[in-house]
């Protein structure tokens, strides 16, 4: 049992604070999400990434072989400080009370892993505009054009459009249609992923799930040949102004169209006091309470539009 009666009971209340963050953290499920960003290594506290650009076709060798280079496109990704924390009363350990708690500390594990998810889905929705969710950046992709914008010069990737049959036969095309810089080479794109909204999900189930097409009055029923075409995703970001929108992507390839630049993973720290003859911390002393908090050092940026179409309709 922790107590408060001395320097030992406080070390012993940070080692079982930072033990069952890291427990609940291990076992936290990986949101199926993250397959939209690629996780990439940072060194210092601003990367700057060069599109490499698109890799040449395989081609009849005649004199030279066709090497690809850097182009102009470059980005460059600010790495951000991400914290949160908890305040227990030193009560709460005097009597024992430690398994109110824990679900504090699991909750804060939980909510510490799935940030880097919640941000990305911030930085799709202000995609169109860049003022949705300005504090993420301002919507541009490494080209120029807004993420979600009918001004790439590889093809459109946005739609404004109610999720329909008709719609998501749209926004395939969309994805198929997308091509090199140069505009020579169609791209081997293909939708694989689903993304909605609490509203959207009796929709999607309907076109994923059922075996025909809901019928028009006077016809016939038409065999459903979306059924298991894409796989759902369910964000509840995607709610109130944003329940509407929708997003269909290509999460099989190598490259994503996000990336994750990590810079210092999930951490944790504690003010709380310990052993030594200066064995009280200032909250202690001041509100009799023991700090708790997490902490991490990363970012996320657009990086390949051409795997995603998104349809805003408000």
């Amino acid at each position: 049992m922790f107590t408060i009666a001395n320097a030992a009971g406080l070390d012993a209340a940070r080692v079982g604070f930072h033990a069952a963050f890291l427990e609940q953290l291990g076992i936290v499920a990986k949101n199926p999400l993250e397959a939209l960003f690629r996780e990439v290594p940072s060194t210092t506290g601003l990367e700057e990434w060069e599109w490499l650009g698109d890799l040449p076709d395989f081609e009849e060798w005649k004199g030279d072989r066709f090497l690809a280079g850097l182009e102009a496109f470059k980005l460059r990704v600010l790495n951000k400080d991400w914290a949160s924390g908890i305040r227990v009363h030193q009560n709460d350990i005097k009597d024992d009370r430690l398994g109110l708690v824990a679900p504090k500390i699991e909750g804060l594990a939980q909510r510490a892993r799935s940030h880097r998810v919640r941000l990305m889905m911030r930085l799709l929705v202000n995609g169109f505009t860049g003022l949705e969710f300005p504090a993420v950046g301002n919507g541009l992709g490494y080209d120029g054009a807004f993420f979600f914008s009918a001004a790439h010069a590889t093809g459109s990737n946005k739609l404004t459009a109610a999720l329909t049959k008709a719609s998501l036969e749209t926004a395939e095309l969309l994805l198929q249609s997308q091509t090199s810089y140069d505009g020579v080479d169609t791209l081997e794109i293909m939708g694989t992923d689903l993304i909605i909204g609490p509203k959207l999900v009796p929709v999607a189930n309907a076109l994923m799930k059922s075996d025909f097409f809901a019928s028009v009055a006077g016809t016939a029923s038409e065999t459903n040949y979306l059924k298991g075409r894409y796989n759902i995703h369910v964000s509840p970001l995607l709610r109130g102004t944003y329940n509407n929108y929708w997003f269909l992507a290509d999460m099989s390839k190598g490259t994503k169209p996000f990336l994750f630049q990590n810079r210092e993973e999930i951490s944790t720290s504690a003010v709380i006091g310990g052993q030594g003859t200066q064995s009280d911390s200032v909250p202690r002393f001041q509100r009799g309470e023991l700090w708790f908090g997490a902490e991490a050092r990363y970012n996320v940026a657009y990086w390949e539009h051409r795997l995603i179409v998104g349809s805003n309709q408000p």
